[in-house]
């Protein structure tokens, strides 16, 4: 299957059953443009997985690690902070440009101490990446998903990232009605390693719950066509999981999601 060259898509398409299961997914689909996920990574083994990869002849732009520890709970963070240096050391071997995250939840703590705090429990992090040169990219959420994140936005995404010292990837599914989005994307394009598209249905409670796009409410191409003008010159990861997905099926949700998203970024000139 061909992808539009700046089209990348998201592991969690495989629906978190393995690594096995991912390389499985692209070879029969043959998608060859793919993150890697520290979730199914870790278990699989990091050196076997990644001359996995390799020897499937993945092109991989980034990998991603989920926090889901309290960013008060140090003791907790120990385990994050190896996995993170894990993927700082795997995009290096990989040829990626990136790793994005989100930052746990905040417990008790108040957004601004979070932020600090997170900042301390980076800067191993930080410092490795520098010396890699692999940038980090911090994702805003959807504020039901306090379990994962307490970064909300966009604008506060930046705010972190640039008292952090790292970048920010940008999910649209959780920021498309943010005040002010084309012009925080454009005036902080020199923050931004990673953009994610999927579709949302406007009433949904259910989360996470993605929709391929095209099969929802958002104004992707409108958001596309921002992102492009914006000066951003990366990559857009289609971003597919929830039990839409799980419905369809990741074959299916995959091949029509990587189809809408050739023609919309052809369109849009990226």
């Amino acid at each position: 299957m061909d992808l539009h060259p700046r089209l990348s898509v998201n592991p969690q398409a495989a629906g978190y059953r393995g690594f096995e299961e991912e390389l499985r997914l692209w070879a029969d689909l043959g998608v060859r443009r793919v993150g890697l996920m520290s979730m199914t990574l870790g278990p699989y083994g990091w050196d076997r997985g990644l001359a996995a990869a390799r020897d499937a002849g993945l092109e991989v732009p980034y990998l991603v690690h989920g926090i889901y520890t309290t960013i008060t709970d140090g003791e907790g963070w120990k385990a994050d902070l190896e996995s993170l240096l894990a993927c700082v050391e795997g995009a290096s071997q990989m040829g990626a440009s990136c790793v994005y995250f989100c930052t746990g939840p905040p417990g008790k703590a108040t957004w601004e101490d979070a932020v600090a705090l997170f900042g301390e429990r980076m800067q191993p992090v930080v410092a490795a990446a520098r010396v890699a040169g692999i940038g980090l990219a911090v994702e805003n959420t959807l504020s039901l998903r306090t379990e994962i994140s307490f970064i909300h936005s966009v604008r506060d995404a930046v705010i972190a990232a640039r008292q952090i010292g790292i970048g920010i990837c940008a999910d649209t599914y959780a920021c498309w009605v943010e005040r002010g989005l084309r012009d925080t994307l454009r005036d902080n394009v020199d923050l931004l390693h990673l953009v994610q598209i999927s579709d949302f249905k406007v009433g949904t409670m259910v989360q996470p719950n993605r929709w391929v796009p095209g099969d929802g409410d958002l104004p992707i191409e409108r958001i596309i066509r921002d992102v492009v003008d914006s000066g951003y010159a990366g990559v857009f990861d289609l971003e597919l999981l929830g039990p839409a997905i799980e419905h369809e099926g990741g074959h299916s949700a995959v091949r029509r999601g990587v189809a809408w998203m050739n023609d919309a970024l052809t369109r849009a000139g990226a």
